[in-house]
């Protein structure tokens, strides 16, 4: 009946565009093709429409279209979908969350973090929004972690491209890599909790590989649980996600100073970026910038 049809607009930023996009994506949402030279983007749910238009104007069509309206306006405002409100257990036991950051980007550092949050600490991260980082804006990243760095406790630990390619040498596979590096961070986060008075009662992490004995190897006397997309399913996880983002963030514009050229995130549209390093300054250079295990490199 179209006369209940709803429509709703809600304005957005132009480099946001990408991840409104995968957003909807993995909401449920199918791309729908339109030939209008002013869109970015049209998707369908449900008899429910989405426009983006390259204005930055968010369309909204349907015929109970208030949930969606509100998941958009929270990830436009603070990236509040998924743990933020309802989504998190009121019965919350502080423990460890652990994430990482880099293993899908060509250029760049691997970075893994653990992070205990606390009871007191809960309200404050549901305030600001603290969700998966990769449905978060750069700019918002770094606001959230200025609010977070003097109250959580977490450890962090960069693999810069060199090490990461020693160790994949080494190891041959991704998954083993970070089963090492997320044990070997996380053991010395228990100890320095421990040495704090703090008991961790138990560690969430999303879960990197098919096969879960590869950590679980490592963290073997600990009380630990894995699975998959745990940034969208636990607050604390998604702490450690953003920490973890925030310094890779910082470490790609470091590396960006240093090479005087911009380094882009993800392994999509990295070639024209990788020609123009090669050009300046030679294949032996590239172990130092890039993940050689990438089949970017034979393209390049």
């Amino acid at each position: 009946n179209k006369s209940n049809m709803q429509t709703e607009t809600i304005k957005i930023q132009k480099d946001e565009f990408e991840k409104y996009d995968q957003f909807l994506l993995d909401q449920g949402f199918g791309a729908v093709s339109d030939p209008n030279p002013y869109m970015f983007g049209k998707y369908k749910k449900d008899g429910t429409y989405i426009s983006i238009y390259t204005s930055g104007k968010v369309v909204v069509q349907g015929l109970n279209i208030s949930s969606i309206v509100q998941s958009l306006n929270g990830f436009n405002g603070l990236g509040g979908v998924g743990v933020q409100g309802g989504g998190i257990d009121e019965s919350f036991i502080p423990h460890i969350g652990a994430d990482e950051v880099g293993k899908g980007d060509f250029f760049g550092p691997l970075i893994v973090c653990a992070a205990y949050v606390s009871t007191e600490n809960l309200s404050l991260l549901k305030g600001l929004g603290v969700t998966d980082s990769k449905k978060i804006s750069d700019k918002r990243i770094a606001e959230i972690y200025n609010q977070i760095q003097e109250k959580i406790l977490y450890r962090v630990w960069t693999l810069n491209p060199v090490e990461y390619n020693e160790r994949i040498l080494k190891a041959k596979n991704i998954a083993l890599v970070l089963a090492e590096l997320h044990g070997d961070n996380i053991k010395e986060f228990v100890r320095e909790l421990s040495n704090r008075g703090i008991e961790y009662n138990k560690i969430v992490i999303d879960q990197f590989s098919s096969n879960k004995g590869r950590l679980a190897k490592h963290l073997s006397q600990y009380n630990m649980e894995q699975f998959h997309q745990a940034e969208s399913k636990d607050i604390t996880v998604a702490m450690a996600s953003i920490i973890a983002r925030y310094y890779f963030i910082q470490a790609m514009k470091t590396m960006s100073e240093k090479y005087d050229m911009v380094f882009p995130y993800g392994a999509t549209h990295v070639i024209d970026a990788g020609k123009e390093f090669l050009k300046t300054y030679g294949e032996k250079e590239l172990v130092n910038v890039a993940k050689l295990n990438f089949k970017t490199v034979s393209q390049l």
